[in-house]
């Protein structure tokens, strides 16, 4: 791209993120960085590409809002280089090469993009966009070409944060950071350019107040925003929560495990089943064993394969918790096909064993919301809370891609199923062992206060003399 960089006055990390040919490509991590105007460059303007008919690319953005802005920045770019139409949104080059424009805010304004051909994919804002690796692997699943002169890359641009910032975290910056990462299996490759506003001399030297502002921004928001932190999630509702909580695989004493009265169970049917198992360590702190997390065809499929889950799960030795807590509609009878009314937690009643308390959840969001904050802050300098790094991929995503409602800043932005379903499960956990143990605190109070007001009674003067 050596004839196209030269024509722009470009920074030095803008220059090295132009120069990769590495398969997938993130840039940003901080704001000012420079990578949206990088992104329109190598998307637009790469010769090699555009003066080919056969060229195909392709840019998202979160919202068609974000998009107009885009649309409007890239117009300026382009002036005698390529048309730009919104009807239907395309950048259109006299070579016959063609870049679709799109957002993700609409799912069917981009489900028209998948299965297609495109040898170069831009997005923008990618934790935004894309929730869950899986949805970003699916649009990756168009990146290929059938000339190949045509070198396949996609490139995205990000800031910490947003409903996908574990999973992009993971996939880029705690393995790419700076270096080019092989994937084993498929030998494909990828990196992480991390950018902030000291490495764009254009903001620096032209708006010094900006970076005044950056500088001047509470510490957890400047670590995110001046020095693209990927340990604080910007607009994060569960601020608490991270790898601090993290624990590797144990096995619970098996006594505790034929008890039972140490191991509890966490439910949300449906559709989408999540579950997670808990372990009451004897020092009251909370363990998240296991989640089990699947998409079948039945509430009864989901009970026999969620039973066969536990029963194989070896660090609680296939041992079923005595009380599990389970979201409220579990309790709604349904019509089945033979018209026989039954509600989905019947299902699990009939398939699971005998003897365990099935407990109607706290269905509150915010108050429940307010309690997972309070058992995620450290006390003692401890957690009060851990989980079990191997069997809780999903949890370990779902708790910090829940942000801040914009209309109501005590409660949290549903986003999408998987992540759903997982945050109301660990919710009616949380918030049931939470009443439990405060339940047992109370009780323990109560007969220490009666064994005091035993033993006072009994060394009291007039009771002596009777």
């Amino acid at each position: 791209m050596e004839t196209s960089i030269q024509q722009w006055d470009l920074t030095p990390k803008q220059d090295l993120v132009l120069s990769l040919v590495e398969r997938e490509i993130l840039f940003g991590g901080a704001r000012g960085g420079g990578k949206t105007h990088c992104g329109q460059i190598w998307l637009t303007c790469d010769e090699d590409y555009i003066l080919n008919p056969h060229y195909r690319g392709l840019v998202l953005r979160k919202s068609f809002q974000d998009l107009s802005d885009w649309i409007s920045k890239v117009r300026t770019l382009l002036i005698g280089r390529a048309e730009v139409f919104t009807h239907p949104a395309e950048i259109r080059y006299p070579s016959g090469a063609v870049i679709y424009m799109g957002h993700w805010g609409d799912p069917s304004a981009v489900s028209m993009y998948l299965g297609r051909e495109f040898q170069k994919i831009l997005i923008e804002e990618l934790t935004d966009c894309f929730a869950t690796e899986e949805d970003y692997l699916k649009l990756l699943g168009s990146l290929r070409s059938s000339d190949p002169t045509l070198i396949c890359q996609c490139m995205s641009t990000t800031n910490p944060g947003g409903r996908g910032h574990s999973w992009v975290k993971r996939r880029f910056v705690d393995v790419a950071r700076n270096k080019t990462y092989y994937e084993a299996h498929s030998g494909h490759t990828r990196i992480f350019i991390s950018a902030k506003v000291d490495d764009n001399p254009h903001i620096t030297l032209n708006d010094p107040a900006y970076v005044e502002y950056l500088n001047n921004l509470p510490a957890r928001l400047k670590a995110a925003w001046k020095d693209g932190s990927w340990e604080l999630a910007e607009g994060a509702y569960f601020t608490e929560f991270g790898p601090h909580m993290s624990i590797k695989p144990f096995e619970v004493p098996e006594t505790d495990c034929i008890s039972g009265h140490r191991l509890f169970g966490s439910l949300d049917v449906g559709k989408c089943c999540s579950y997670g198992q808990w372990y009451l360590h004897p020092d009251n702190s909370i363990h998240r064993l296991f989640t089990y997390y699947c998409e079948l065809s039945s509430i009864r499929d989901h009970a026999v394969a969620l039973k066969n889950f536990i029963e194989t799960h070896t660090p609680s030795h296939g041992h079923f918790p005595k009380k599990i807590f389970v979201g409220p509609d579990a309790w709604t009878k349904r019509g089945t096909d033979e018209m026989v009314w039954r509600a989905p937690i019947d299902e699990y009643i009939d398939i699971f064993p005998k003897g365990i308390d099935w407990e109607k959840a706290n269905d509150n969001r915010v108050n429940g919301s307010f309690i997972m904050q309070d058992l995620f802050k450290l006390r003692d300098g401890r957690p009060q809370v851990y989980y079990v790094d191997k069997y809780n991929r999903q949890f370990e995503d779902a708790i910090p891609s829940a942000m801040k409602s914009p209309g109501n800043p005590d409660d949290y932005e549903k986003t999408n199923a998987w992540t759903d379903h997982i945050l109301d499960e660990a919710r009616y956990g949380m918030v049931g062992l939470y009443s439990w143990l405060t339940g047992e605190k109370k009780a323990v109070y109560l007969r220490q206060q009666t064994q005091k007001w035993n033993e006072q009674f009994a060394h009291a003067d007039w009771y002596d003399g009777m």
